[in-house]
C-alpha cells in the first residue's frame, strides 16, 4: 500500500532481494553469457574431439585382401605386356588404406582416401604415365587402370581383413 508515511519504503518483494521480475541476484548470476574465451575453448574441444573420430574411424577402414578378375579393356596388342592378360585369381593387399600394384612394367602407388576412392599414376619403362582410379565400396574393389593404348578393369572381392 502505498499511502501517506509509506513513501520512501520497498516494497516486501523487493525488500526480500527480489527484482522487478521477480529474480534474486543470485539467480540473474547464473545466466549470464559465456564469456568469449571459454565459448572458443569449448567449441574447439568438441571440433578436435569430431576429428579424431573421424580419423579413428577412417583409418585402415577399408584395410585387407582383396581377390577377384583382372579384365584387358583395351587392347592394342603390341603395347600390352604378357603381363597384364586376364586373371580370376589377381589379389590386391591394403594396408593403411594404401596398396601397389605392378601391372606389366608400371607401379602405382595408390592411398585410398576416406571415402574410398582413389586416383593416381604410375609409371612404367618407358615412363610415360599410366593412371589407375576406382572405389572401394563396401567389399568390392572396382579400378580402372592403364592407357589410351593398354587398360585393365579390376573386380575385387575382400576376402579377409588384415592382419593386425
Amino acid at each position: 500500500m502505498n499511502g501517506p508515511g509509506v513513501v520512501g519504503r520497498k516494497s516486501e518483494a523487493h525488500s526480500a532481494g527480489l527484482g522487478a521480475a521477480g529474480k534474486t541476484a543470485e539467480g540473474a548470476a547464473l545466466f549470464r553469457p559465456i564469456s568469449l574465451i571459454a565459448f572458443v575453448w569449448l567449441a574447439y574441444q568438441i571440433i578436435f574431439a569430431f576429428v579424431l573420430m573421424g580419423h579413428a574411424n577412417a583409418a585402415g577402414s577399408f584395410d585387407g585382401s582383396y581377390t577377384g578378375k583382372i579384365r584387358l579393356v583395351v587392347v592394342f596388342y603390341r603395347f600390352c605386356s604378357p603381363a597384364s592378360t586376364d586373371r580370376d585369381d589377381y589379389t590386391v593387399v591394403v594396408e593403411n588404406d594404401h596398396f601397389v600394384i605392378k601391372w606389366g612394367s608400371t607401379v602405382y602407388n595408390v592411398n585410398v582416401e576416406p571415402d574410398g576412392s582413389f586416383d593416381t599414376f604410375g609409371r612404367g619403362e618407358d615412363a610415360k604415365p599410366r593412371e589407375i582410379s576406382g572405389k572401394i565400396t563396401g567389399s568390392q574393389l572396382e579400378a580402372d587402370m592403364g592407357s589410351n593404348r593398354c587398360a585393365s578393369h579390376l573386380s575385387l572381392i575382400k576376402r579377409s581383413a588384415a592382419i593386425q
